[in-house]
């Protein structure tokens, strides 16, 4: 037993210093859509949006193979999110800024992470819409992110909320009408990293290969004010490369969602769901996420 449990720490000694830093990436690489993300508003209109978000994980992936069912990463994270709605070439368009913040604590085999909190990486963003009417049946567009690394982050500290790195997402977004009750949302992004040279302790260079997703959602309207909503989401590839030598450290991640939402009144809504991941090949398998979303017009 004791032969055990020093094999599962020495596997977690040797992964952590790549897997740890990395611990944040499901979340705030992936930039998970909500339903009806795509849904573009009249020139003029504003949004401020604020996202609450749990999570916890408990088992530690290896090569698809659990190396521990004793880790443990709990995880609040906030998001204040500023949109502005206008024109740009004659197509509809917005402008949008993100501030993250968050809270982690590890406990158990992760303990020695010790725990963070703070600012992440502002994001910046901007949304094209390529249909002339926002009443069109099909909504289709693009999506720019550009991540700004000024969140916080310390090379001497195993769990940072920042990333000291560039990072650009761009992400194709499609909304489909089956009926006038039922619709679906398609989007699938690409994101390109830069470089961190102050990886760890060591101030090692850290680099890390394209990382992709796709999303869907599939959303019943039972009136014209409230949705309810199942959701699929693929995370792959992304293999992180340390001083040019291959972690093979791809997580690979699927999960599900559902939830719903409902306007309150005439300008603002909340949206609520919950999500688990089903698979993953190597990091933190999430148990569950809760995210509660406040949506306001201005």
């Amino acid at each position: 037993m004791k032969e055990t449990k020093m094999k599962i720490k020495n596997k977690l000694k040797a992964g952590i210093a790549a897997t740890s830093i990395m611990l944040l990436s499901n979340n705030a690489l992936s930039l998970d859509i909500d339903p009806g993300d795509y849904t573009p508003l009249p020139s003029g209109v504003n949004l401020g949006v604020l996202y609450l978000q749990n999570s916890e994980r408990t088992k530690l992936y290896s090569n698809k193979e659990v190396i521990s069912t004793n880790a443990n990463l709990k995880a609040n994270v906030s998001i204040l999110r500023g949109v502005h709605y206008t024109e740009f070439g004659g197509k509809m368009a917005n402008i949008q800024i993100l501030l993250p913040f968050a809270s982690l604590k590890t406990r158990k085999d992760l303990s020695a992470l010790g725990n963070s909190k703070g600012m992440g990486d502002p994001i910046l963003a901007s949304a094209l819409w390529f249909n002339k009417n926002p009443t069109d049946a099909n909504l289709y567009g693009i999506t720019q992110y550009l991540f700004v690394p000024i969140g916080k982050y310390s090379p001497d500290r195993a769990l940072n909320i920042g990333e000291n790195r560039w990072k650009y997402t761009l992400q194709a977004g499609y909304i489909g009408k089956i009926s006038e009750k039922i619709l679906f949302d398609l989007t699938g992004d690409v994101t390109i990293f830069g470089k961190n040279s102050k990886f760890s302790p060591d101030r090692l260079n850290l680099k890390q290969d394209n990382l992709y997703q796709a999303q869907s959602y599939l959303r019943y309207k039972p009136s014209a004010s409230s949705e309810i909503h199942i959701g699929y989401s693929k995370l792959w590839s992304g293999e992180t490369t340390v001083n040019n030598i291959k972690q093979n450290d791809q997580s690979n991640q699927q999960k599900i969602m559902i939830g719903g939402s409902k306007f309150i009144s005439d300008r603002t809504q909340i949206l609520a769901n919950i999500s688990r991941d089903t698979k993953i090949d190597n990091g933190l398998k999430e148990d569950h996420r809760f995210n509660l979303r406040l949506l306001h017009v201005f």
